[in-house]
């Protein structure tokens, strides 16, 4: 266990504040700490990078931006057929 935790610590210092995750159709990526099981990786239009939003509760559409994602297979454009593609309009509310 003590070996664990060591490798724990070392992990969370060589990522800087990020978390690995796993998205529901398997993808790996890299993530905010702050990240939930229940965030959603979106592609906002016009950006780079996908971004964890988290639903806003008894608010329809409405996110609060987690942060920015590294997701292992959809960069630059590629691999969009792991996500649901069709247009969405949002509101991004408090960022966290």
């Amino acid at each position: 266990m003590r070996l664990f935790q060591h490798y724990s610590f070392e992990a969370k210092l060589t990522l800087g504040g990020r978390e690995l995750f796993r998205t529901d159709s398997g993808l790996l990526g890299l993530g905010p700490y702050a990240l939930r099981e229940t965030d959603e990786i979106c592609i906002l239009g016009g950006a780079k990078v996908p971004f964890a939003l988290r639903r806003i509760t008894g608010k329809p559409r409405h996110y609060q931006l987690i942060g920015e994602c590294y997701v292992h297979g959809i960069m630059s454009g590629n691999g969009m057929q792991h996500f649901d593609t069709t247009p969405h309009d949002i509101v991004l509310d408090d960022l966290l």
